[in-house]
């Protein structure tokens, strides 16, 4: 059982202090940030398991800073409190493959979608259909939205101008980017890798739902009312960039 996080902690500058902020709003409520000690062992019996190495910001994490963490805060809502964040980074442990769905690529439609929105998207590499040399692994799930996942195997990504390239070797960690896949099965860029991430998590302050901002459909009124309420100007900077 994870123990809540002291205020010496490297959790809660590792997340800028997110609980500090979220006590200042009206409304917040049933805050925690828990996360259990750093687990060496575990990251090195998973990376003998799976055979590869974690990207060198995740494994920093889940050495120096903590196995996993788990944000969750509830608020007042239509005259009844309900949760309102809940989100973190699993145990390194749990860090369980995630299906890839398709003897095709995926993330084929992913790029296809982004052409018609974004400038500068590079045309697919020959060969981008050969999905062989790409894994995934669950970072977080919340079951009614997807799961955001670290995936090896993409080479550069969509937010850069090089090439994108899929091999049949598992890519390096250091190119390990995270999507998500929505319930539907689909995948969506999210960022270029961990660090980048949690911070994309952290300032949506693990609103339930906020992975929707970087997919092809609306954000659940739900998600929205909280996000327009409680984070504002990301609401304004996820609009803006949006891909519907």
């Amino acid at each position: 059982m994870a123990q809540p996080a002291s205020a010496e902690a490297p959790i809660h500058w590792v997340t800028a202090h997110v609980t500090s902020y979220l006590s200042t709003l009206p409304g917040v409520s049933h805050i925690s940030l828990n996360s259990p000690p750093p687990d060496h062992p575990g990251v090195a019996s998973w990376e003998r398991r799976e055979g590869i190495s974690l990207p060198s910001d995740l494994k920093s994490f889940y050495t120096m800073v903590g196995d996993g963490l788990s944000l969750r805060w509830q608020a007042s809502l239509g005259g009844g409190v309900r949760e309102a964040g809940r989100g973190g980074v699993k145990r390194v442990g749990e860090l369980d493959p995630v299906s890839i769905d398709s003897m095709e690529n995926p993330f084929d439609a992913y790029y296809e979608l982004l052409k018609g929105v974004k400038r500068g998207v590079p045309e697919a590499d020959p060969g981008w259909e050969e999905n062989s040399g790409i894994r995934a692994y669950a970072l977080d799930t919340i079951p009614e939205y997807g799961t955001a996942c670290l995936v090896y195997g993409l080479g550069d990504g969509p937010a850069t101008s090089g090439q994108r390239r899929v091999t049949r070797q598992v890519g390096p960690p250091e190119k390990a980017q995270v999507w998500f896949k929505d319930r539907r099965c689909k995948w969506w860029f999210v960022a270029l890798d961990f660090t980048s991430y949690l911070r994309l998590a952290i300032v949506h302050l693990c609103i339930k739902g906020w992975w929707l901002a970087y997919t092809d459909v609306e954000i659940d009124p739900g998600c929205r009312d909280l996000m327009q309420r409680f984070a504002p100007e990301r609401m304004l900077v996820d609009d803006a960039n949006a891909i519907r």
